[in-house]
């Protein structure tokens, strides 16, 4: 269950190989060099995942169809360290000093003699030094030495929407360049020897290509061995199923830029949906909350910060972050709703691409216990939810009477008893996708014949509040017998004795009066 989405692009080293065989970059002992300014061209390139299959030998012309992606935002600054470059080749090889260099740029920056206004690649991803002098002059000894220029362009800026996990390699070049001859398919021509050959063409229009190669930040997440996944007609995942009782396990891996010691800011935010909630703080690696990194609670998510001034954090640099943490379904959940979980990194403030994981979702099923005679809803009736023989569920009444499921037992626990409420309503939810058996374990009233058999029902995500799919169940009523042995109609027929003797007491009497 991965949610990979790329982000991060995180950086290197220069793999092109630099031009400084023969005389290519020059000696620094060529006195007739022409001191027209030169044009330096850096064209960034990123790749993903991985470098080309082998190194790319710059010619310093523009090489067409240069694979990988221009990276604007970039900030180069360029050094003249003439005098420090050739301070240090006597007695040295040029690839030595070079190489030097490259691998510890602090001496030859502290002695440069000048300093270049820094570059920003841009959309194309090119930074361009323009009138960049062919020489340079220098003091040996109190005298001043005038020799070709050598620069040092070094990768002093990453691009707040990028996470650069190791800057590109330092570029040492000493002037005067010539163009490296080149096969039909522009490929560069060597001679016996395996050595580059060069053509007599002075070049003052240079383009270099210093790469960088990205990588994906990743945020995968385990939904647990009972999740139910839910495909289309065509086998594409729609999204997974899950209980109220499961919890999912969240991991980030995160790259740490290279530059995490100059950074203003590196945050982590995740921002889960309404209906999931965080089961506790993160893990962040090996790190220490409040002296590597800061933790802040937002909505029913988190920000982590990371300190840059601390010497774990600092350590990280270049490297990854894995960040692990849990998260269940709220009890406020709408349950017809799938939830999701983004997270995203904050560099200097500037946010980068979402991490989304799978949706996830989870189901429920309403009841109604009705009178079989009159269909009026009837209380008190008590049931238990099975998923299989010895499978129990269990739950949790929360404050509008709603029940939630909270796991299975093999036996039946007193948790297990769900009852119906007001007017026969019983609500469950928390139910992955499946089918169920609903069993009644005592009828409403002792007026009531308890149910034989298991009312079988589904549970379907996004089916909750859909009426049409409620379940009615029925109670049949006991009966009422008419009575007997009582008194029935007696009294009724004593008075109408009463009044039948009255009537023909009055008669006999009117009848003697009338004779006399």
């Amino acid at each position: 269950m991965k949610m990979t989405k790329l982000f991060g692009l995180i950086a290197t080293s220069l793999i092109a190989l630099p031009l400084f065989i023969g005389g290519a970059l020059g000696m620094g002992e060529v006195a007739e060099a022409a001191e027209d300014p030169v044009k330096v061209t850096l064209h960034k390139r990123v790749f993903e995942e991985d470098y080309p299959d082998s190194p790319i030998q710059n010619t310093g012309a523009v090489i067409e169809g240069f694979k990988g992606t221009a990276l604007p935002g970039v900030t180069f600054t360029a050094y003249d360290i003439t005098g420090y470059y050739h301070t240090q080749i006597n007695g040295s090889s040029q690839s030595d000093v070079i190489n030097d260099i490259v691998a510890d740029t602090t001496a030859a920056i502290s002695a440069a003699i000048g300093t270049l206004l820094p570059v920003v690649t841009n959309d194309q991803g090119e930074a361009v030094f323009n009138n960049l002098p062919a020489t340079s002059t220098y003091q040996v000894g109190g005298t001043n030495v005038t020799k070709d220029a050598v620069y040092l362009f070094v990768e002093t800026g990453t691009p707040n929407a990028t996470t650069v996990t190791k800057k590109a390699a330092p570029i040492v070049l000493a002037l005067p360049i010539y163009g490296i001859t080149t096969n039909d398919d522009g490929s560069v021509k060597v001679d016996s020897s395996g050595n580059v050959t060069y053509t007599d063409v002075l070049n003052k229009d240079i383009h270099l290509y210093p790469k960088n190669l990205t990588a994906t930040d990743t945020k995968e997440v385990d939904y647990g061995k009972t999740a139910v996944p839910v495909y289309d007609d065509d086998e594409k995942l729609l999204y997974y199923t899950a209980t109220t009782a499961d919890t999912f396990n969240y991991t980030l891996t995160i790259n740490i830029p290279a530059n995490i010691d100059s950074l203003t800011s590196f945050t982590i935010t995740d921002m889960p949906t309404a209906g999931l909630a965080l089961v506790a703080e993160p893990t962040v690696g090996s790190l220490t909350k409040a002296t590597d990194y800061t933790f802040n609670a937002s909505g029913n998510g988190f920000v982590i910060g990371l300190l840059p001034g601390s010497n774990a954090v600092k350590a990280l640099a270049g490297q990854t972050l894995t960040i692990t943490y849990q998260m269940k379904f709220a009890d406020t959940i709408d349950v017809d709703d799938l939830q999701n979980n983004t997270a995203y990194v904050s560099i200097n403030g500037t946010q980068q691409p979402d991490l989304i994981t799978d949706e996830v979702g989870t189901g429920g099923h309403k009841f109604t216990k009705v009178d079989s005679h009159t269909g009026k809803g009837l209380a008190g009736a008590e049931f238990v939810i099975k998923r299989s023989e010895n499978e129990f569920a269990k739950f949790t009444e929360l404050s509008d009477g709603t029940y939630k499921f909270d796991g299975w037992a093999a036996t039946q626990p007193t948790e297990a008893t769900i009852k119906s409420k007001t007017d026969g309503v019983l609500n469950v939810i928390g139910l992955a996708n499946g089918s169920y058996s609903l069993i009644e374990t005592k009828a409403p009233s002792d007026n009531y014949v308890k149910l034989k058999d298991a009312v079988a029902f589904t549970v379907t995500h996004g089916k909750y509040k859909d009426t049409n799919l409620n379940t009615e169940v029925s109670n049949t009523p006991k009966g009422l017998l008419p009575s007997t042995g009582g008194n029935g109609i007696l009294l009724f027929l004593a008075i109408g004795l009463g009044l039948m003797a009255g009537a023909f007491v009055w008669y006999k009497k009117v009848k003697r009066t009338v004779e006399v």
